[in-house]
């Protein structure tokens, strides 16, 4: 709110001033995999993502939550970095990667640091709304969690609007 009292006057005293937008996206998503041999775990998350400047590369922050299994206190975060290849108007494929951390309640985490590579396939339902399928591998790079993973998002995208 600050910010539209401020950029009108802080444009008339500096001459290069714009105003600019840059496509972001927040999602919830659902993922399941196996924790150990006999266990498996559903987490859920939020994602936000950043495009770069008019790039369907992306990059973001992501933090997960157990939901089914028996982990309760379970969580991982991170850093994403991806890409989002349009194949038609509507249909697209995002290759990403995640690195972060994460690990509680007695999993066999490790020391909690994760690699988790995925690909989703994507649907635009109309211009900002989105769902995705997707199949990754988890891996605790010191730990005994090293699972595929399969899992369901639903989004929206939308425009940062910010000075310069």
């Amino acid at each position: 709110m600050l910010f539209f009292f401020i950029s009108p006057v802080y444009s008339l005293v500096t001459p290069n001033f714009q105003i600019e937008k840059s496509l972001s996206a927040e999602s919830l998503t659902f993922e399941s995999y196996q924790v150990q041999q006999n266990e498996s775990m559903t987490v859920g998350g939020f994602t936000y993502q950043r495009f770069f400047d008019k790039s369907k590369l992306f990059w973001g922050g992501t933090g997960y939550g157990a939901l089914l299994g028996d982990r309760g206190g379970y969580f991982i975060g991170g850093f994403i970095l991806g890409y989002d290849h349009y194949f038609s108007e509507n249909f697209f494929v995002e290759p990403l990667i995640f690195v972060g951390g994460g690990g509680g309640h007695g999993a066999p985490q490790g020391g909690g640091g994760i690699l988790r590579p995925s690909i989703a396939v994507g649907y635009l339902l109309t211009d900002s709304i989105f769902i995705k399928l997707q199949t990754g591998y988890i891996d605790f790079i010191n730990g005994q969690i090293k699972s595929w993973l399969t899992g369901f998002t639903i989004g929206y995208n939308f425009y940062d609007v910010y000075g310069r």
